[in-house]
């Protein structure tokens, strides 16, 4: 990475690498200086319309000049990916620092928490006033200088991205749940009282040592922070002053009008009242809590110590190199990308606070359109708004509900299973049977009885020529027979029926079925699928030449591995250990982006997205769009590690010095495809960096599931 550069920046070692974009340490060679470069991944960028976009938005944050909000000092595009260059910090993380508390079984002290909320409130209300919203407030966007000052990170990141990229999996929602508003995901307007309310939800962690919200998946988060009172901060702290507890409940109104005017109100509010608690400064309470006067702030580059009494936060050591220190989180994850420094300032006072006043309840009819959006997110599909061919469509009834989905069997989409639920049992001499219909009204296929189960009606249906059944069907039903039948077609008493949506269907069927630009013109998701299994048998071999000491044998399949990746029109592809063979895995498409070539990555990710913008997709269309894009996403951030990393192999000399990136490759290839139980709750979910290319497939399928109804 030494001979890198974007434009006059000299990357010097790269830093972090998210789902939305790269961070590189590099050099500035006008200025002599260490900076930090967040670079937009291409795929992202190539949206219409996004280059302007771009600069508007990095031309207001490079305005904003504020001591506690990283300094943004370039922005530009080079190769076509838009970069921004920073000022490089080294002193951690808030999330690290609430991580050592918690480690020693220990809560943040109130004046370590008022010191925080005054310097961010300060940047926050800053950025307000010149219509800067930040988005995505969360501990790994708070970072420390090393003198200990906090410094909000990324800000315009969320807004950048905002049009082309989907943070969850409702579509244009854009933060992080765990902190985000609930008109941020209702998605609705955003404003600066959206900003506040996720500063809040830090503020509950850093008093209590959680958030208030927790579920097993994104959406589940998210729909609590819409309809759910915040469990009361003194349930986890008993310590935590009752007029403490007023102010953060306050600041998590549902109602934005209900919240504080101001990011310094908030702060101030909260110094009052941890003083009303603490009349005279206490063990733990130094005095600076209570001081209305504006602090000073030195953020020198050489500024090498510690505050008083705050632990230091032992970083990950890169090798060969010195530790290292967050500078911002990668765009779209919460791991923190690596980096060094900045300058000084005097902080603004608070402004005077309104009194504390924590309504329980009050009227929020603007929340009831943006909450059953959300209600209708999470429930699925109810239906399609107007069925192909006059089929009337009509809500499910809360007696019979029908999902019909497609599965791999020993082919691609060769299975489909039917499950019913409320359908009474049929009288005596009638039976029910369900049906595939196809695209231009071919006869209907018998796909069998229904079969009663405690729970309800199912049914397995596998082609017997192993036909992808979704090339051929879009639409079901169940009707009503008699029994015995000797009639081959369906009778004319249908009891439910569902379709697929016809435009949106149009881009399923590039991610299951086919794609003309493809080899063999597979859908892109089965292609990333399997790819990256090609992918992970290479790297089982690539294992096996190492342990047996075959370095020959070692660099041609990191090779193969390589020229998988980046696609035979790849700037790296070709004979790259100089054997005079070309070794390949792969079909020649290549996973990311090359030359003329989309890549499956990026392949998946857009026509994931173009089902879920037709106009007629389902909100289970919707939500599974975004678990595409996301396990997508996760798949293209390692496949790029994993490419620099079979890179190094292939230009190796000897065994001793690949035995780390041998075994990393090997470790990648298998989570690429499995995807990584990062959180621990024994489930790999569809968010970043857990789910992998099986999710991929996994959720592509589900946008294809036909929900039926009961029939007019």
């Amino acid at each position: 990475m030494a001979d890198h550069s974007f434009g006059k920046y000299v990357v010097t070692q790269v830093l972090g690498r998210g789902g939305m974009a790269e961070v590189y340490q590099a050099r500035d060679p006008v200025l002599d200086r260490r900076v930090a470069i967040k670079v937009i991944h291409p795929h992202l960028a190539a949206d219409s319309g996004f280059g302007e976009r771009f600069r508007r938005e990095a031309r207001l944050v490079a305005s904003l000049r504020h001591p506690h909000i990283v300094q943004l000092y370039d922005y530009d595009v080079a190769n076509g990916q838009p970069f921004m260059v920073m000022e490089n910090l080294d002193g951690g993380t808030l999330k690290e620092r609430l991580a050592e508390f918690r480690a020693r079984g220990e809560q943040m002290p109130l004046s370590e928490i008022g010191r925080l909320l005054t310097a961010v409130g300060s940047a926050l209300d800053y950025a307000h006033a010149r219509g800067a919203v930040h988005r995505d407030i969360k501990p790994t966007n708070i970072l420390y200088t090393p003198g200990g000052e906090p410094v909000l990170t990324d800000f315009g990141i969320a807004k950048i991205l905002s049009d082309v990229v989907q943070f969850t999996m409702t579509g244009g929602v854009v933060g992080t749940p765990a902190y985000m508003a609930p008109e941020q995901a209702a998605n609705g307007a955003v404003d600066a009282r959206t900003d506040l309310y996720s500063l809040g939800v830090v503020l509950y962690e850093m008093a209590t040592g959680r958030v208030p919200f927790e579920g097993d998946s994104p959406t589940a988060v998210m729909m609590q922070h819409l309809t759910k009172p915040p469990p009361p901060p003194r349930q986890f702290n008993p310590d935590l002053p009752e007029a403490v507890e007023a102010v953060i409940l306050k600041a998590l109104a549902k109602d934005p009008d209900e919240r504080f005017a101001s990011a310094s109100e908030l702060a101030r509010a909260f110094r009052l009242a941890v003083r009303s608690a603490f009349p005279e400064p206490d063990e733990g309470q130094d005095g600076t809590l209570f001081e209305d006067a504006p602090t000073v702030v030195d953020r020198t580059e050489e500024a090498t110590l510690a505050p008083p009494g705050r632990p230091s936060l032992e970083p990950p050591t890169a090798k060969g190199g010195p530790p290292q220190r967050p500078v911002a989180a990668p765009a779209g994850g919460d791991q923190p990308a690596w980096g060094a420094v900045p300058v000084g300032a005097a902080v603004p006072s608070a402004a005077p606070p309104a009194p504390v006043r924590v309504r329980r309840a009050r009227s929020r009819r603007r929340w009831v359109v943006p909450l059953v959006v959300l209600l209708l997110l999470i429930a699925g599909a109810v239906g399609v708004v107007a069925l192909r061919r006059g089929v009337p469509s009509s809500a499910a009834t809360e007696t019979e509900a029908a999902t019909l989905r497609f599965r791999d069997g020993t082919a691609k989409n060769d299975e489909v299973t039917l499950f019913v639920t409320g359908l009474p049992t049929p009288e005596a001499g009638t039976q029910y049977e369900a049906w595939l219909v196809g695209d231009h009204g071919e006869r209907p296929v018998s796909i069998g009885l229904l079969s009663p189960t405690e729970s309800g009606m199912k049914l397995v249906f596998t082609s017997p020529e192993g036909h992808n059944l979704l090339a051929e069907f879009d639409a079901a039903q169940i009707t009503l027979e008699p029994s015995p039948d000797s009639n081959p077609l369906p009778s004319e008493k249908i009891v439910m029926r569902g379709a697929l949506p016809p435009e949106a269907l149009v881009h399923i069927r590039h991610l299951l079925v086919a794609r003309q630009d493809t080899p063999g013109n597979v859908g892109y998701v089965v292609g990333l699928l399997k790819e990256t299994q090609a992918l992970q048998t290479r790297a089982d071999a690539l294992l096996v030449a190492f342990e047996a000491q075959d370095l020959r044998g070692l660099k041609q399949s990191a090779e193969a591995m390589a020229n998988l990746i980046e696609g035979s029109e790849g700037e790296d592809y070709g004979d790259l250990d100089g054997n005079g063979i070309v070794a390949d895995a792969g079909d020649g498409f290549g996973l990311l982006p090359n030359g003329q070539q989309t890549g499956y990555v990026q392949g998946a990710i857009e026509h994931a997205r173009l089902a879920s913008d037709q106009s007629d997709a389902t909100p289970g269309i919707q939500i599974h769009s975004g678990h595409v894009q996301i396990a997508a996403r996760n798949v293209g951030q390692w496949t790029v590690r994993l490419r620099d990393l079979t890179l190094q192999i292939t230009a190796a000399d000897d065994l001793a010095s690949v035995e780390g990136p041998v075994r990393e490759a090997v470790s990648l290839a298998t989570r690429i495809v499995n995807g990584q139980d990062l959180n621990g709750n024994e489930d790999i979910e569809p968010i970043p960096d857990e789910a992998g290319s099986l999710a991929a497939l996994e959720h592509a399928q589900y946008m294809a599931d036909i929900t039926l109804t009961a029939s007019d």
